[in-house]
């Protein structure tokens, strides 16, 4: 039995468990590009925001807009830094 460790409650305990394959199994691990990749700084937040991919910034798809703006985040279990990405969001 081969066996990886795998990552879960990132930022939040960075745990190990295991998680086992059979021998006769072909497994690779792989990680992210960004992986091992410093956090952003605000500058750079700030211009990912402003030039979304594939779509308007947040500031014109809320322009003309009525009522409450709900912005999301991920779950716990891939946190988005919030406190660092929502002041830049106005």
């Amino acid at each position: 039995m081969q066996e990886f460790k795998v990552r879960v409650n990132e930022h939040y305990g960075d745990n190990l468990i295991p998680l086992p394959f059979p021998d006769g199994w072909s497994v690779e691990e792989v990680g992210m590009v960004c992986s091992g990749a410093p956090p952003m700084a605000d500058d750079e937040i700030r211009a990912a925001l402003d030039d979304a991919v594939g779509a308007p910034n947040i500031s014109e798809q809320a322009r003309g807009k009525h009522g409450r703006i709900v912005v999301t985040c991920n779950d716990l279990s891939r946190p988005t830094p919030a406190d660092r990405v929502f002041p830049f969001s106005n």
